[in-house]
């Protein structure tokens, strides 16, 4: 499938491909008339309504959703003047270093960021459809066990290539960039 040129590499990885597999999946589990049957949608009415509107709707409420609780739950969290002070260096650093970076570092790392994203929100999408087949259909259910182990191994996932990846690669093209102001 071509990414349409308004979306580049990053915005499918970490806002469309969130998106997809949580709707494709409920249209399996949920609604496979929808796509299987004599009834079935045609398939240009079905890629529309998903990929280019359902999609993206879900990824991005997905990453927001995400990246808004990290962002409160950094807030709440008892922490000292210092440490409020030393996090507030740190985000004006990092906005100045990915100025000063070259385009194929900002896209190396906006991959890995992206790789993070997608784990993610892809998880909680999971998630989120396993909540649902709890109470619909109930927890003993091949659908809920598959979706609650690719849910954890997406989180286990992001958090790999959050801590393997992305973070390390921040320390380094901050390193990199502080010295050269």
């Amino acid at each position: 499938m071509d990414i349409p040129s308004f979306f580049n590499r990053i915005d499918f990885i970490s806002i469309l491909l969130p998106g997809y597999v949580p709707i494709v999946a409920y249209l399996v589990i949920f609604r496979p008339a929808t796509l299987f049957s004599e009834r079935a949608l045609s398939f240009d009415l079905f890629s529309s309504v998903v990929f280019i509107v359902a999609g993206p709707a879900l990824g991005l409420a997905l990453l927001q959703l995400h990246r808004g609780a990290l962002a409160i739950i950094s807030i709440l969290r008892a922490r000292s003047p210092k440490k409020k002070v030393e996090d507030e260096r740190f985000l004006v650093n990092y906005a100045k270093v990915r100025v000063r970076m070259k385009t194929d570092e900002r896209l190396e790392l906006d991959e890995a960021e992206a790789l993070c994203d997608f784990g993610i929100s892809t998880a909680i999408g999971l998630l989120g459809l396993c909540v649902l087949i709890f109470l619909k259909l109930g927890w003993f259910r091949i659908d809920f066990i598959i979706m609650l182990a690719g849910g954890i191994i997406l989180l286990l996932g992001a958090y790999l290539q959050w801590s393997e990846s992305y973070s390390p690669l921040v320390d380094i093209l901050t390193k990199k960039y502080a010295r050269s102001r």
